[in-house]
């Protein structure tokens, strides 16, 4: 059987033994051309030696002009069977049409998508992410940039003045890599690792820049779909990476990343993807700027009994930012930091015992905006045990050892904590125990330091 169907009202489909076109030459007419037997094509009831008449017939009277060439294409095969049987030649033998099949109308074409492609499929992101979206400017070997710059060798810090010419000058003189950075989207680009695809969708701030197009690519290639705000004649963030052993400092240069709005999580674009979510991450260096972004998502996601996890990011944030952070905790079910940020918090808390399950305890205990939920906190310790404790169980701290790798497969630590929490986020997303949760982030975080920059291995390595 063929089937064709016009655009216009009412749609129709024709069954025949032998190929029929339609061409549409105008709004509202068709042409009907038939296929003789010896396979020359000719107009509909045209003649054994050159073509007839064409059938322009409108949209109105389409079914009743279908049913008149049904008939009369039978009583030309009638016509046709008696010279034939009679011994005179036929141009054209074909068989009587049957009654035609009409499908059921419509009115006018479908409308055109008044939505992002992204908030009609917001049912399936589960995990939604925010920060502060940067590209990685890497370099190996950079003893020579720390001494230059008076940078730490195991540091993270703001860039200020003095440090703002190092994003030209390594491109410059050194051999660098440029690698899709930002915690919260390092974090969310190991998730998408681990789950199915359109399962993570990221938010930050970007230019109209080819440092925006080099991160949209990056996440594509890597499974991450991102609702990005971008602003128009403005810089998107960097990040200069320098590696020393297995250590490595960042200098950030936030750009427009910190022009984001609260007003883009309002936005048609936003709203379904945070309503559909049930976890949200937010990264620390987040708070330097948007700590009312922050409040937002975090307040919705402790109204709606959803999770909110917050990782510290940098020992910077709790000790220069630790009135906005005591501000988020209270919406905060999960925390993650590791070791020296865990002692930055202690210290601007007043905590006086630097042991780590004491500091997980005391912010696992910190006021709660939902009681009901438990706040898990988690503090790794580099490639030594990471310590759990939970606001129900505060005493009982669980640790976790790490499994160490060689010197010789270790390459570059930048994004191993990033990647712990991307582990971590996606096994929880995936309905894993504590657990199987902490050993994921283990063993993304395992991988990524085997690569250079905050990457994982392609094909992908299921680690659940």
């Amino acid at each position: 059987m063929q089937r064709f169907t016009s655009r216009f009202q009412p749609r129709c489909a024709i069954r025949l033994s032998r190929s029929i076109g339609v061409r549409m030459p105008g709004r509202r007419e068709i042409t009907a051309v038939i296929a003789a037997s010896d396979g020359s094509r000719r107009r509909f009831l045209g003649d054994g030696g050159k073509a007839g008449p064409s059938y322009a017939i409108s949209g109105d009277l389409y079914a009743r002009k279908i049913h008149s060439i049904r008939r009369a294409s039978a009583r030309t095969y009638r016509s046709q069977e008696k010279q034939r049987t009679s011994g005179e030649p036929s141009a054209i033998l074909y068989p009587r049409l049957p009654a035609p099949i009409l499908l059921p109308p419509y009115s006018r074409p479908p409308p055109p998508f008044s939505r992002s492609p992204l908030s009609t499929m917001a049912s399936s992101y589960s995990l939604f992410c925010m920060g502060n979206p940067l590209l990685d400017i890497q370099v190996n070997n950079g003893e020579e940039v720390l001494k230059k710059y008076d940078l730490k060798a195991n540091d993270a810090i703001l860039a200020e003045e003095k440090h703002l010419s190092i994003y030209e000058e390594l491109p410059q003189k050194y051999k660098v890599t440029y690698v899709a950075g930002g915690a919260a989207q390092n974090a969310a680009r190991g998730a998408a690792y681990v789950l199915p695809p359109h399962s993570v969708v990221y938010t930050g701030c970007v230019g109209d820049d080819s440092l925006a197009e080099q991160l949209k690519a990056a996440n594509k290639r890597e499974g991450l779909d991102q609702v990005y705000l971008v602003k128009k004649g403005e810089k998107t963030g960097a990040c200069a990476v320098i590696i020393t052993g297995h250590h490595r400092s960042l200098v950030t240069t936030l750009r427009v990343a910190e022009k984001f709005e609260k007003a883009h999580l309002a936005s048609p674009e936003v709203a379904p993807l945070i309503d559909a979510a049930k976890v949200f991450y937010l990264e620390g260096f987040f708070l330097t700027h948007g700590v009312e972004s922050a409040l937002e998502l975090s307040k919705k996601a402790s109204e709606a009994s959803k999770v909110f996890v917050l990782n510290l990011s940098a020992p910077f944030i709790p000790k220069f930012f630790a009135v906005q952070l005591q501000q988020l905790i209270p919406y905060c079910d999960v925390i993650i930091g590791n070791e020296t940020e865990a002692e930055e918090w202690a210290s601007a808390s007043g905590h006086a015992d630097k042991d780590l399950a004491s500091i997980a305890r005391a912010l696992a205990t910190q006021p709660k905006a939902n009681p009901a939920r438990p706040r898990i906190v988690i503090i790794t310790h580099g490639s030594k045990s990471t310590t759990l404790v939970s606001s129900a169980d505060p005493d009982n701290a669980k640790v976790y050892d790490v499994h160490p790798l060689t010197d010789a497969e270790i390459v570059d630590t930048n994004g191993a904590g990033d990647a712990f929490a991307g582990g971590f986020l996606g096994a929880f997303v995936a309905g894993k125990d504590l657990e199987e949760c902490v050993e994921a982030g283990h063993k993304l975080g395992a991988m990524c330091v085997q690569q250079i920059g905050p990457q994982f291995k392609w094909p992908k390595v299921n680690i659940l």
